[in-house]
């Protein structure tokens, strides 16, 4: 995404401030996913990162804020210039021991859709004068993953996992839902690996097991009455370096 960065190095510490558009990952709204959300509300991404990257441990959390305009004009032809926010921390690290590397991270938020995460916002209430002006409540969501893998130099091991969850509005919302994964509940996913390198050549197989639990939403779009699907998949590759 277009942006301007400031980055501090203090030792061993990194602190990062930045402030962004939109660009390939847009927030979800009225008629799709568009940059212009944001735009409309002459105001950019506001995001922050303190790191700590010592020999052996990785370490560091972040912050983000936003505010998007979904429309400019209601469906009877009036302006408007109802907003509503989005926002996210998150939390990460990474550890580097002699036989494995261990990582993981959490990241919780409001109106996730612009980093392709469950969660987005829904109409809350439409005013009643003639002018259909409506107002939004932005809808949360969590995620937290972790991985491990060894540090062998030709063949190695690794292990993957995920789960997300949609954690629904603080308000009711009575009209529509615009986001990411609107109605599903949580998504979990578990991938075992192995690779072997030799030489310049390196060959992966991967094993993916994923499970959405789908369901409706209710008036805080928490979604209930859900159906697990599963599905798994198996993926190789073979990667030559030069």
């Amino acid at each position: 995404a277009p942006q301007l960065r400031y980055k501090v190095k203090m030792n061993k510490f990194e602190w990062l401030a930045a402030i962004s558009t939109q660009q390939d990952f847009v927030t979800a709204g009225p008629g799709g996913s568009k940059p212009s959300f944001l735009s409309n509300s002459g105001t950019p991404e506001v995001h922050t990162r303190l790191m700590y990257k010592g020999d052996k441990l990785l370490v560091g959390a972040g912050a983000g804020f936003w505010s998007v305009m979904p429309k400019l004009e209601t469906s009877t032809g009036y302006a408007t210039t109802e907003k509503v926010s989005g926002m996210m921390v998150n939390t990460f690290a990474k550890l580097d021991l002699s036989k494995v590397t261990v990582r993981g991270g959490y990241l919780y938020g409001k109106n996730l859709s612009g980093l392709f995460m469950f969660g987005g916002f829904g109409v809350s209430s439409v005013s009643e004068d003639g002018k259909t002006v409506e107002e939004y409540e932005p809808i949360a969501a969590s995620s937290m993953w972790a991985e491990i893998e060894t540090n062998n130099k030709a063949l190695n091991f690794g292990l993957f996992a995920g789960y997300t969850k949609t954690e629904g509005a603080d308000n009711e919302i009575t009209g529509d839902v615009y986001g990411v994964g609107t109605n599903i509940d949580s998504y979990f996913r578990i991938s075992p690996r192995v690779t072997y390198t030799s030489g310049k050549i390196k060959l992966g197989l991967e094993f993916i097991y994923h499970s959405a639990a789908y369901g409706e939403r209710d008036n805080y779009s928490k979604v209930i009455n859900t159906k697990d699907v599963d599905a798994c998949r198996l993926l190789s590759s073979v990667t030559y370096y030069f």
